[in-house]
């Protein structure tokens, strides 16, 4: 994604936001139906975003940290905020990653048991909040956590995992910047 296309992206959620919130003041029925169609369009540009973004979600996540790995991040980290998704949902993964992130590959074998057992910490997640935050959360860290134990030579996993942490970090920022409580 281009930074044109992601302004106009931001724009149009601004803009959109802003009707939102205004119309959360507002009390009725008429409100509340308008309410939710703003919200049904901010959920469809959300789609329109990452579909642009899914389909380079390795590459801008895991094998290199660049400007679209902050696009992705700051448009995730916003999306999962609007979704109501946790901080505590997002740290309590994070930690993980935080942990293996600073004790660095000692031991490889180990190490990656760890980065494996992500998934799992995931899935137990989603399982048990069973909301929409949780379930995209899981999706898109999961194709990235794949690509770490299923796809890449051994040598570069160290710097791999680097990546992922500060991809993950970056989403972690961009929620909290974006009102994620």
């Amino acid at each position: 994604m281009n930074f044109t296309t992601a302004k106009n992206y931001r724009e149009e959620l601004e803009n959109l936001e802003k009707k939102l919130s205004a119309l959360k003041k507002i009390k009725g029925k008429e409100a509340r139906e308008e309410e939710k169609k703003v919200k049904e369009k901010i959920g469809e540009i959300f789609k329109k975003v990452f579909q642009e973004f899914d389909k380079n979600i390795v590459e801008n996540s895991v094998k290199k940290i660049n400007q679209e790995t902050i696009l992705y991040s700051e448009f995730l980290g916003h999306y999962l905020a609007f979704l109501d998704l946790s901080t505590s949902q997002i740290r309590n993964i994070y930690g993980e990653v935080i942990k293996i992130k600073m004790k660095g590959f000692v031991d490889k074998e180990f190490d990656m048991k760890k980065v494996m057992l992500l998934k799992p910490r995931l899935a137990y997640s989603a399982a048990r909040k069973k909301d929409k935050g949780t379930k995209e959360f899981r999706v898109r860290l999961e194709k990235a956590i794949d690509y770490l134990i299923f796809e890449n030579n051994e040598e570069d996993k160290e710097k791999l995992f680097e990546n992922f942490a500060d991809f993950f970090e970056a989403i972690l920022a961009y929620h909290k910047a974006f009102g994620g409580q």
